[in-house]
């Protein structure tokens, strides 16, 4: 978040702790970060992908990889990186990255608030969502079905559902209808294992 300290000890943004709630001094601080993490999701190697608000290095990145020890990856070829807030990043079991947020473009290609990464931070221009028209102003959250199929929820602007799922390559399911969805924005998704889909945000209705 945009945490300085933890339990006295400085900290930049971004802290691990032992399992009984201590921080662990094994974690490297050596990246500089100003602004907000929002989001934290960690690959099945360990490595850690940040999401937020933030500059890294002077330069608004919005996008971030560390090593499982807290440094930087090097590795993660982000180029000129995504122009906007992210608030949402999902990790597929391919190892590509979905994540969303306020992004109108990614190292210079446009995307549409939602965009995939290959493991390596390179845009996957196979996605197909970052082709069609702006249908939502806010990706605020991701999850993914055991199918591939993924779910998002979005900013309400009082004609959409602020529910969506595509499909692999980022086509639209339109079996996937919400009538009216949800009438105020969607800030959580998660899948249960049965399939089915728990919301929360600041809705008050769903399909009336």
């Amino acid at each position: 978040g945009l945490v300085s300290q933890y339990n006295g000890v400085n900290i930049n943004r971004i802290a691990r702790l032992n399992s009984d709630g201590s921080y662990d001094a094994s974690f490297n601080q050596t990246i500089s970060l100003t602004g907000e993490i929002n989001v934290i999701a960690v690959q099945s190697d360990g490595k850690i992908i940040c999401g937020g608000s933030f500059k890294d290095g002077g330069n608004f990145r919005y996008l971030v990889r560390l090593n499982a020890d807290g440094s930087k990856d090097l590795s993660f070829n982000l180029g000129l990186g995504n122009n906007c807030l992210v608030t949402a990043i999902k990790i597929q079991d391919d190892g590509k990255i979905v994540f969303g947020g306020t992004l109108t473009t990614y190292n210079g290609t446009p995307v549409n608030n939602l965009a995939r990464l290959n493991a390596d931070g390179t845009l996957d221009t196979t996605f197909s969502i970052g082709l069609i028209p702006n249908t939502f102003n806010q990706v605020n959250s991701i999850d993914i079905q055991n199918d591939g199929k993924i779910i998002i929820g979005t900013n309400y602007n009082g004609s959409i559902p602020n529910l969506f799922r595509y499909d692999i390559n980022g086509i639209q399911d339109t079996s996937f209808h919400p009538i009216l969805g949800g009438d105020n924005h969607i800030l959580t998704i998660n899948i249960q294992s049965d399939g089915k889909t728990i919301l929360g945000g600041n809705f008050r209705s769903y399909d009336n």
